[in-house]
């Protein structure tokens, strides 16, 4: 199935976690207006409240045209396996870490990555530059949580290529 867009609503919660809705190939006409009203709406209503977090704040992405492009999964963890040096990683915490390479890759981010992304069990105890998961700590940055989620890693690594 083609993907032409998708909308990405996140919303940040008072502990500082960030949460994302995302909708497929939102209709075309939808005004901004109408995306902030229904993100207040989810606010307002505390429709979710991960973590028992209320929510904070609320933002709005857009990515564009042909997002998924037809390519099948394989196929793009290999376009972003160059950023990863895995060792010994678990499936839900590098099945995280690949969406959020493309997230960053389609808004013209993971280019200006420079260092590799340590992620799995064989960096326990080990110190780094930059990691992903607890297993990864001890490394100068790193995206905590076991798993920490798409939208976790995504933010992170985002923050860390504007420093």
């Amino acid at each position: 199935m083609e993907i032409n867009k998708r909308l990405v609503m996140t919303f940040k919660t008072t502990d500082d976690k960030s949460v994302s809705l995302s909708i497929d190939d939102p209709r075309e006409d939808i005004t901004e207006t109408e995306i902030k009203t229904a993100m207040d709406l989810v606010v307002s209503k505390n429709i979710f409240a991960p973590g028992g977090s209320d929510i904070a704040k609320a933002d709005i992405r857009v990515l564009g045209e042909d997002i998924q492009q037809n390519i099948p999964e394989r196929r793009k963890v290999v376009e972003v396996a160059d950023a990863v040096e895995e060792v010994d990683s678990c499936s839900a915490c590098y099945g995280y870490l690949i969406p959020a390479l493309d997230m960053l890759k389609q808004e013209g981010l993971l280019e200006k990555l420079h260092e590799k992304i340590c992620i799995g069990q064989g960096y326990r105890g080990k110190t780094g530059e930059l990691g992903v998961g607890n297993c990864t700590r001890n490394f100068k940055h790193h995206a905590e949580g076991c798993p920490p989620t798409e939208n976790q890693i995504y933010e992170f690594l985002k923050e860390y290529i504007s420093k």
